[in-house]
């Protein structure tokens, strides 16, 4: 176990044996804080002692959707020492206090969950420095299952862990003994959009803030520069000290003049958390003499990209077709819209 006081949550690594168990029963991919097949010597902090979140809650759901992320991080300098992985989410319908009901994304999971599944939600209120609270997915159980927040407290979540698994699916030909299963009806649905498969491939390696605020207060371009280096993504499975494990990636952008052309509403991802709705912009842009047109992700470092977590309220996103706007563009094709052009 690993305690991390300021951290978004507890990771704790059982005996693998009992993450597969768990997730096979579709239990829960949390633990408890005190439990004879965990180590009960090395202290660890309940997930809702988080700075700024209320109480941990349980309430009855149903998974609306599932989703299937391709995620990267790395173990040191080079295409080599990178590893590759997937993390899954669930869109959960939640019975709320007031008698009404709430649709949010959970955290990422190990257990296999399906739509239509009834379940039972474990989540928290989390008010990041006394801004507007939103809704975080702590865990999933299905609902034949006893309701126990003790029993949902510490989080089952490292590099280290999600490095196994991938291994494990490579070897077996098949995506794993919980992956082969699988729904991803969300992601399938998308891929079939315009900008579906850039942002089905790359939002996990933009790397959005889990508490859905921009802190990078200088934005690519704002000091007029032609290129420009940015460290991306944010370590989010290292949970609370905020470093990409060994080593950051650090990508090289080029800036275009653009206009855009199109505007959509995406959720935005991490490999650790549903970061709130944001935006993608189709921008038009010319390189080499010629003219393209490319989805653009919009900038994690701004407050501005964050559109809120109630996707029936949601703030207007900070372009427009027809705006005139910077195009950064990295090596390998990641793009980032720039409004402030």
């Amino acid at each position: 176990m690993k305690a991390v006081p300021d951290g978004d949550a507890t990771t704790v690594l059982p005996e693998r044996s009992l993450i597969d168990l768990r997730s096979a029963r579709c239990i829960g991919d949390a633990f408890p804080l005190t439990s004879g097949r965990i180590d009960v010597a090395s202290a660890v902090t309940p997930a809702w002692r988080i700075p700024d979140a209320g109480p941990l809650r349980a309430v009855s759901g149903r998974i609306v959707d599932t989703l299937a992320l391709d995620a990267t991080y790395a173990v040191g300098s080079g295409v080599a020492n990178r590893r590759d992985f997937r993390v899954y989410f669930a869109f959960v319908e939640c019975s709320w206090a007031d008698g009404g009901t709430v649709r949010c994304w959970s955290n990422a999971l190990l257990g296999d969950f399906a739509p239509g599944q009834k379940v039972t939600a474990y989540l928290y209120r989390f008010a990041p420095d006394g801004r507007r609270p939103f809704l975080r997915v702590h865990d999933l159980a299905d609902a034949s299952q006893p309701v126990n927040v003790e029993d949902h407290q510490a989080v089952v979540f490292s590099s280290q862990l999600e490095d196994w698994r991938s291994r494990t699916a490579d070897d077996a030909g098949t995506g794993g003994a919980i992956g082969a299963s699988r729904s991803d009806s969300y992601g399938l649905a998308v891929n079939g959009r315009p900008y579906g498969r850039t942002w089905h491939e790359n939002v996990t390696a933009v790397g959005y803030w889990s508490d859905r605020t921009g802190y990078a207060k200088g934005v690519l371009g704002a000091d007029g520069r032609a290129t420009a280096s940015k460290p991306f993504p944010r370590d989010d499975l290292r949970i609370g000290d905020g470093n990409v494990t060994e080593f950051s990636e650090l990508r090289r952008f080029r800036r275009f003049p653009g206009v855009v052309e199109d505007v959509v509403v995406v959720p935005l991802f991490n490999r650790r958390f549903w970061c709130g709705y944001g935006y993608m912009a189709l921008v038009r842009f010319e390189r080499r003499g010629k003219e393209e047109a490319v989805w653009a992700f919009c900038d994690p470092g701004r407050d501005d990209s964050y559109l809120g977590a109630d996707e029936n309220a949601l703030r207007r996103p900070a372009v427009r077709v027809g705006d005139s706007v910077a195009l950064w563009r990295s090596g390998d094709g990641l793009c980032v819209v720039d409004p402030m052009a």
